[in-house]
């Protein structure tokens, strides 16, 4: 049992190390927050299947907003590329995931929108799909906060719009 447990906290931390050579970060879809003002039974953290992870709707809602805090931004190389993980069956703008890259100044509390990916504006319509956008941008963690929001937005019950993650690289 001491050997599972110490085989398993050296595999974390090989996989830490892993991650921090690469010099970006990764964020969970599951482990973003919602935003209150668009809770209401608008989304339900996927579990099981083949949802595992992501951020969907229960109900219909038009739109729902989560934000997601960058993991240890101060131990990562300038990042220049945002790929989202995500689900969307139309492609069409009114139902679509809408993730943004943020940077939040710490002494003025100024938000600047770094980059963002929008899955009906030139990425693939389907299951566990990616897509990517390249941005360059002065980054600075001991002058800047970095969160990304994310905006699952439909026009129906029908469209199945799903984010499951977020990377930075």
């Amino acid at each position: 049992m001491h050997r599972m447990i110490l085989s398993v906290i050296l595999l974390l931390y090989a996989l830490r190390g892993i991650a921090t050579a690469a010099g970006g970060a990764d964020v969970v879809g599951a482990a973003c927050v919602p935003d209150p003002s668009t809770y209401f039974c608008g989304y339900v953290a996927t579990n099981g299947g083949v949802t595992f992870g992501g951020l969907s709707f229960c109900t219909f809602y038009p739109y729902v907003n989560f934000y997601c805090s960058v993991p240890n931004a101060s131990q990562m190389s300038a990042p220049t590329t945002l790929t989202i993980s995500y689900t969307d069956d139309t492609g069409t703008a009114g139902n679509e995931v809408y993730v943004t890259y943020y940077k939040m100044n710490k002494a003025t509390g100024v938000l600047t929108a770094v980059a963002n990916v929008i899955t009906s504006s030139g990425c693939t319509t389907g299951s566990f799909r990616t897509c990517s956008a390249s941005f360059t941008d002065t980054f600075a963690p001991a002058t800047y906060r970095y969160f990304i929001a994310v905006t699952l937005e439909r026009t129906s019950n029908a469209p199945t719009e799903i984010f499951y993650g977020a990377s930075l690289r």
